[in-house]
């Protein structure tokens, strides 16, 4: 069984806390973009610079994929070097993520070999919502 988040949006300055309700579920990263996508709650005027993020999911599944909490503080995420927009003007956070029941052995060894490069995004399928009770977790596609 899954549970699902809207994308939510968080500032420069703030801390992300995710959780999962249950015991037995692990988070899994759905979507993570950082940069100034539009006006919102934490860019009220563009100033003419929008539109330049980069996809940070690899940088908060290290940080995030697999656990049952974790806190990460967005100014943290992306350093200097790698910025996707002018650095005087501030970035945000725009992530989603789901609760995932399942066979906690069964993510963490997918989730490490997709850190080691074993496997790729696409190399697992997750399968409906309706059999996830019924099985261990993700299967591979090769």
């Amino acid at each position: 069984m899954t549970e699902d988040a809207a994308v939510k949006t968080y500032c420069e300055n703030e801390v992300v806390r995710l959780s999962c309700p249950r015991h037995n579920q692990l988070i899994v990263i759905t979507a993570g973009k950082y940069g100034r996508m539009r006006e919102g709650r934490c860019m009220t005027s563009t100033y003419g610079v929008v539109g330049c993020s980069i996809d940070v999911v690899h940088l908060l599944d290290s940080r995030c994929s697999g656990r049952r909490r974790c806190d990460v503080t967005v100014a943290s995420l992306v350093d200097e070097q790698h910025q996707p927009c002018p650095l005087d003007f501030r970035s945000y956070l725009e992530l989603s993520h789901r609760c995932v029941t399942g066979d906690v052995s069964s993510h963490y060894h997918i989730l490490l070999l997709l850190m080691l490069g074993e496997l790729g995004p696409t190399d697992v399928v997750y399968r409906r919502q309706s059999d996830w009770a019924q099985t261990t977790g993700p299967h591979f596609s090769r």
